[in-house]
C-alpha cells in the first residue's frame, strides 16, 4: 500500500479481538485491512447525521464511544453525508437524522452502548432507502 492508503487506513479506530492487538490499536498492516475492510458500512437516504454527547456524565459513555470508535469509519465510507459533533458540558446523547428530504429526526441514544446507536443509524437509513 502506499503512504497516503496506509494514513487513511490509520485513522480508524481500535480492532477488537484481533490476536496481535487486543485491547489496543492494531499493529500490523493485515490488522489495519482487516478493520478498515470490517467497517466498510454505507448509509443511504440520509443527508445530515448530528451527534450531540456530553464530556462526562451518566449514560454519555456509549456516545463518547461511537464518537471516537465508529464514526470514523462512517465518514470516510460516506462522504456525500455531512457529520456533526457537538460536545455539551452535560446533558443527554442525541443523534439528529436529516434524510434527502429535509426532514430531521432526533434519537434520545443516552444509556445506549456504542453498537446500538450504530444499529439506530442503519435501521433508519435503510428505512430512508426504501
Amino acid at each position: 500500500l502506499n503512504d497516503m492508503r496506509w494514513a487513511r487506513m490509520r485513522q480508524f479506530g481500535v480492532l477488537h479481538g484481533s490476536p496481535s492487538s487486543i485491547g489496543s490499536r492494531p499493529k500490523t498492516l493485515q490488522d489495519w485491512q482487516q478493520l478498515y475492510l470490517k467497517n466498510k458500512t454505507y448509509l443511504h437516504g440520509l443527508s445530515k447525521v448530528t451527534l450531540q454527547y456530553a464530556q462526562k456524565g451518566p449514560g454519555n459513555t456509549g456516545a463518547r464511544h461511537f464518537k471516537y470508535d465508529l464514526l470514523p469509519p462512517l465518514v470516510y465510507w460516506n462522504k456525500h453525508i455531512v457529520f456533526r459533533t457537538i460536545k455539551v458540558p452535560t446533558g443527554r446523547s442525541t443523534v439528529t437524522l436529516e434524510d434527502a428530504s429535509g426532514k430531521e429526526e432526533t434519537v434520545d441514544v443516552a444509556g445506549k452502548p456504542s453498537q446500538d446507536i450504530l444499529n439506530v443509524l442503519l435501521t433508519r437509513s435503510k428505512r430512508d432507502s426504501a
